[in-house]
């Protein structure tokens, strides 16, 4: 009876690992098979063309006004320290100038707009005005014993010079020439500035 038994043992330990065997058999060939659902799907290139560039045009540069670097200037040796600062009607005139010039005209070429025609009209008359200090000035260094070849002179010429180029200017209507005659007229004044205040000292 116990060798039937012990045969019945093994008989079903024989079919216990047969089953394991089958399940592991089983299992080892649902790993081995690919999932559909998982697999990765081919992806696609789209060419995609880039947007035409555009290039838009410089536009030219508007030139501003840069003070001119000082000179040095001194007051004449022998030349007492000049009293009733004698540049003062052509400074005042110079001023002035630059004001109306700059609010008729130079204003909108700094903007880059053209000169509207109803500034033009008049315009001569209207900065011939201001002519007149430049004399006045050159007669006062004359009176107070300045040397003609002090730079006061050359500037009170080249401020003239602008100013009357800017009449013309006025006159032609000559607007390319508009920040040309402002930047001339301000370069001459401040020289003066510097010429004439050195006599002050």
């Amino acid at each position: 009876m116990l060798t039937d038994m012990s045969g019945c043992r093994r008989a079903s330990g024989i079919r216990t690992i047969a089953s394991v065997a089958a399940l592991v058999a089983a299992l080892a060939g649902c790993r081995s098979t690919p999932d559909p659902a998982g697999t990765t799907p081919p992806t696609s290139t789209v060419a995609t063309t880039p947007p035409p560039t555009t290039t838009s045009p410089t536009a030219t540069p508007i030139p501003t006004y840069t003070p001119p670097p000082g000179r040095g200037v001194k007051r004449p040796p022998g030349v007492a320290p000049v009293k009733g600062i004698p540049c003062d009607p052509a400074s005042s005139d110079a001023h002035f100038y630059e004001v109306a010039w700059f609010s008729s005209f130079a204003s909108y070429a700094a903007d880059g707009k053209p000169v509207p025609d109803f500034q033009w009209a008049g315009a001569q008359g209207d900065l011939s005005v201001y002519l007149s200090g430049t004399g006045k000035a050159r007669a006062a260094l004359q009176a107070a014993g300045v040397p003609a070849s002090y730079p006061a002179y050359r500037d009170l010429s080249d401020l003239d010079a602008a100013m009357r180029q800017g009449i013309n200017v006025a006159r032609t209507r000559a607007e390319s020439k508009v920040l040309t005659v402002y930047f001339a007229v301000k370069t001459a004044h401040d020289h003066l500035i510097e010429s004439c205040g050195a006599l002050e000292r």
